[in-house]
Parts: structure tokens; C-alpha cells; sequence
């Protein structure tokens, strides 16, 4: 028994679906590449502000860290791309960005991010910090050590441990 399929006149329904549907995802995506606003995650420590990417052609959208909601990503079955950090845009369709620092998990993200929004708080360690950590000292040193902002059950000491006293003397904690 020898089994055979003809098409009828041209291609067949599901393969023109297909085609048209490729077709238009690459004429989109490829308006979107040279169309999209520029894209800009930033965390602003002075004025307790963050800015993440708006939904496709949506201007950045900035707001205050406090009020920011974060997330995780589950992944596939595999977990392959499971718990990456993500932050739930502020629109009536409630997007998700993935906010990625250090890439390896959310936990660790949101431990450095949290650390480093709280200005009451000594900067994170790490060489890119190291030029501005003395100006911080003398800048919270003036404002007479504040408590955190945030709540954490991270150590964040001081940079050295001359600081570290001053710190308790001062602020008391």
C-alpha cells in the first residue's frame, strides 16, 4: 500500500499561515529595531528613584523605589532562565522587565539593588564604588548616620573599621 498526498492548487492553508505570519513578525520586529525609544535601566540612589524600560514603544517609566514591585521569572520546565529578577511595569497590563545585575539569581539582584538604594546605608562593595566611598561616609557622616531605609538581614559595614565606629558613635547603630 503505497500512501500519497497531493496538494490541491498552490500551498497548502497551513503553510501560507505560516509564511504570512513569519512574514509579519519580521516586518514588526524589524520597524520596532529602528523605531524604539532608547532603553535605560537606572537606579538613583540620591533621589530614591528607579527607571526601567517602557512596553515596547512606552517612554522610560520612572518611579519611586518604595513603590517599585519586583518579581521572578519560573523559567521553563527545565528552569533554563528561572529566577532572573524581574520588576512589574506600572501599566494596566502589568508587563514584566527582567532587571538583571549580576545575572546569577533574583535574590542576589535584589540584595545588591535593595543595598544600594538605601543611601542610609554604606555603598556596596566593588572597585566601581570604591572613588565615591569616602564622599558617601562624609555625606551621611553630616546627616548624623540615619537608620536604614530598608529593612535587611545583610551586614553592610562600613569600609573600614575606623568608619565602622564613628558610624556606631553617631548613629548608634
Amino acid at each position: 500500500m503505497i500512501l500519497h498526498h497531493t496538494y490541491k492548487n498552490g500551498l497548502d492553508n497551513e503553510l501560507l499561515f505560516f509564511i504570512v505570519l513569519s512574514s509579519l513578525s519580521t516586518l514588526f520586529f524589524a520597524v520596532y529595531f529602528f523605531t524604539m525609544p532608547k532603553k535605560e535601566h537606572i537606579l538613583n540612589r540620591r533621589d530614591g528613584l528607579i527607571t526601567m524600560t517602557g512596553f515596547f514603544w512606552q517612554k522610560n517609566i520612572t518611579m519611586a523605589f518604595e513603590k517599585a514591585e519586583f518579581a521572578y521569572s519560573t523559567g521553563g520546565e527545565d528552569l533554563v532562565g528561572g529566577f532572573q529578577l524581574q520588576i512589574i511595569r506600572p501599566n494596566k497590563w502589568q508587563t514584566f522587565e527582567t532587571f538583571i545585575v549580576f545575572g546569577s539569581d533574583c535574590y542576589e539582584d535584589m540584595s545588591f539593588i535593595t543595598w544600594y538604594m538605601d543611601k542610609n546605608r554604606p555603598l556596596p562593595p566593588g572597585e566601581a564604588f570604591d572613588p565615591y566611598r569616602q564622599q558617601d561616609f562624609e555625606r551621611r557622616k553630616a546627616e548624623g548616620f540615619p537608620k536604614p531605609l530598608y529593612p535587611s538581614k545583610i551586614s553592610t559595614p562600613e569600609a573600614t573599621k575606623e568608619q565602622q565606629a564613628e558610624r556606631k558613635r553617631i548613629g548608634g547603630w
